[in-house]
């Protein structure tokens, strides 16, 4: 549910995009990312940080993330943001998840 939050509050908070990460790709992810999606967010979901069930669940919330909801899915260590700079973090983050 905070994630769900999150992607309401953005807009109020003057934020233009969201990034998502995390477990169960197939339902929170996608959830968040739809949430987004409807407050005009700019989605970035690297599927490299997106887990789900099986291979196939998680293959199927990317490729709704992207032809859908018109999400970046993006692998974290390609993303750039202002002046050609990474998101800090962000890729040491998805592999320690990704141990879980």
């Amino acid at each position: 549910m905070a994630r769900r939050a999150a992607a309401r509050d953005a807009p109020r908070l003057g934020r233009r995009r969201v990034i998502l990460t995390g477990i169960a790709g197939n339902i929170r992810v996608l959830f968040t990312a739809n949430d987004a999606y409807m407050r005009e967010l700019k989605i970035f979901a690297p599927a490299d940080c997106i887990v789900s069930n099986t291979t196939g669940e998680n293959e199927h919330a990317l490729r709704q993330v992207h032809t859908v909801l018109k999400g970046n899915i993006t692998d974290s260590t390609q993303l750039r943001f202002r002046r050609g700079r990474r998101l800090a973090g962000v890729h040491r983050r998805c592999k320690e998840e990704s141990k879980i």
